[in-house]
């Protein structure tokens, strides 16, 4: 791949590779005869009047080529240290330290092995490219495949921000094309499959079609998880569907409508077409869990950092809801991590809520940012959201109305990392 970008396909390219290809009987350059959908009047060229799904190429595709040279393939005795791309010795470790990763909410699932990987659904592979790999992977893998696989996290966190900035989406490209050009020269050729070089054209396909999250093929399988969970007969498979769709559909718009929580309640338990894509939240405002009155180390605490000794007087909780979203204490025992947010100035862990009249605060242990690692040599500019830090001794107050979740990784207690990137936007 000496020039992996050109020359591209137009549209005068397409058509005499057509007519070769009619006047041969064989394909010319992957064309084996004219598409009827050429004559509509706004497809034109099929190379880019066609988008890449990045569900299919990039996540079940690229990446899990990766997952199975990683931990599957076995590599030559003859290839040097520094270039043996295998995790196999190290499976057991990194499996370790990512079952003990306590995830936000707004990620769809926790963690499952990579024992299991064969298994993983789209949003598996994203999650764990996005947030869990270059922690878990951290001094497992050599430097020059770390290196490699951090340029691919960072183009992949650019075009599926929520805010895409165009004036860097040619960077980003140049940054794909680094990546895919040393993936070729360090790990063998059959990695090269042609979701590598559909990878090429991310970044002009997000310029012409739009993010990439927009045009993806995740709604699709959505419905299609669901079309399956409601056939059980072998006739009239389609008058089944219709009946059975159309009255769970009825029965999900009533919960969004009704006020009877009960019966709502009842009906989102019992569905069998339930949604994974968890974007909608129809609560608003501000749900405390139980609440209690401080502790006396909380009261130490207070008097230790508050410059309003009346806050002493205040009740706590270890648990709210905003707008729908839930915020947790750092104590809620749960295999999910709603503790770690950021106001905007300071990063933290939430120790506790603080309950004073109609104002509620949090108290947060300090997380101290150490380095923003994760960046491209040659584009130093597009960094990863993705942060080592520490987790202080140092702890602040602030308002819940100006709080947000982050993801807060904690692999050992001398290595710890939090990542801003949201996926909440993303439909998974």
């Amino acid at each position: 791949m000496n020039d992996p970008f050109g020359p591209v396909r137009d549209f005068e390219s397409y058509l005499e590779d057509c007519r070769e290809s009619e006047n041969c009987v064989r394909d010319s350059r992957g064309i084996k005869s004219k598409t009827l959908l050429s004559d509509l009047k706004y497809f034109k060229n099929p190379a880019w009047s066609t988008n890449i799904d990045y569900m299919h190429s990039v996540l079940e595709g690229v990446i899990k080529r990766f997952f199975k040279a990683w931990f599957e393939d076995t590599v030559e005795k003859t290839i040097a240290d520094e270039y043996n791309y295998s995790l196999k010795p190290y499976i057991t470790l990194i499996n370790n330290r990512l079952m003990k990763i306590k995830p936000p909410s707004y990620i769809p699932v926790c963690a499952r092995s990579i024992t299991e990987y064969h298994h993983w659904r789209a949003n598996e592979f994203l999650t764990f490219f996005i947030y869990y790999m270059l922690p878990v992977f951290n001094g497992f893998m050599r430097q020059v495949f770390y290196v490699n696989i951090t340029k691919l996290v960072v183009a992949l966190e650019y075009l599926l921000n929520r805010e895409i900035k165009v004036n860097y989406i040619d960077q980003v490209k140049d940054i794909l094309k680094h990546f895919v050009k040393e993936a070729q020269a360090i790990y063998p050729e059959n990695i090269m499959l042609s979701g590598m070089h559909e990878l090429l054209h991310l970044a002009d396909c997000t310029k012409i079609f739009g993010p990439m999250n927009v045009m993806s093929c995740f709604p699709f399988e959505e419905v299609n998880r669901k079309i399956l969970r409601i056939i059980s007969g072998k006739d009239l498979i389609g008058d089944e569907f219709l009946y059975n769709f159309s009255i769970l559909q009825s029965l999900t718009n009533y919960c969004n409508l009704s006020k009877n929580s009960k019966l709502a309640e009842y009906i989102n338990k019992y569905n069998i077409i339930k949604t994974t894509n968890k974007k909608i939240i129809h609560e608003k405002g501000i749900k405390l869990g139980p609440v209690s009155y401080l502790n006396k180390d909380q009261i130490k605490l207070l008097l230790r950092i508050a410059s309003n000794l009346d806050k002493v007087n205040a009740q706590v909780c270890y648990r709210l809801r905003i707008d729908g979203v839930l915020y947790t204490s750092v104590l809620n025992q749960s295999k999910r991590g709603d503790f770690s947010i950021t106001t905007g100035v300071n990063h933290g862990i939430i120790q506790f809520f603080l309950i004073k009249d109609n104002n509620i605060s949090i108290i947060a242990k300090k997380l101290s940012s150490l380095a923003t690692t994760f960046f491209v040599k040659e584009n130093p500019l597009i960094k990863s959201a993705l942060t080592l830090c520490n987790l202080s001794d140092e702890y602040f107050i602030a308002s819940v109305v100006k709080i947000k979740k982050i993801f807060y990784i904690q692999i050992s207690e001398d290595l710890n990392f939090y990542s801003t990137f949201s996926i909440s936007h993303l439909f998974l």
